[in-house]
């Protein structure tokens, strides 16, 4: 497991992707659509090639798979990236909890490696 802290998070992303000798089975996992979508554009922005889960077909072709937590649902991957994502300030116990609960079941989803993310708030 790569535990990743830092405040440039969308380039510690793509140097850990470019560091793998292999991109089939590799999904990056997003906690809304919003920021699913965010992902495949800066991926396909830094030269890889992207399959939205929700256009994925179960092949092992197609580049790095980008999806919700929940569209990941009974998949499993080679290697798992599971970037932070800023939570509104009013989250409720029972929504964080259950965002908890979510990120654990994301990360059973990777074999070999699971790579997780902790945005650092910007100080100023």
């Amino acid at each position: 497991m790569v535990r990743w802290n830092g405040a440039d998070q969308r380039e510690a992303v793509l140097a850990a992707l470019r560091g793998l000798d292999d991109l089939t089975e590799v999904a990056l996992l997003t906690r809304t659509n919003a920021a699913a979508h965010d992902w495949v554009q800066a991926l396909r922005d830094g030269g890889f090639e992207v399959t939205r889960l929700e256009d994925w077909d179960g092949s092992r072709a197609g580049g790095v798979r980008v999806g919700t937590l929940h569209r990941a649902k009974g998949a499993e991957f080679r290697a798992v990236f599971l970037p932070d994502e800023h939570r509104p300030a009013g989250f409720h116990r029972d929504e964080v909890e259950s965002l908890q609960r979510q990120l654990l079941v994301a990360a059973t989803r990777a074999r070999d490696l699971l790579w997780i993310g902790a945005l650092e708030e910007a100080e100023g």
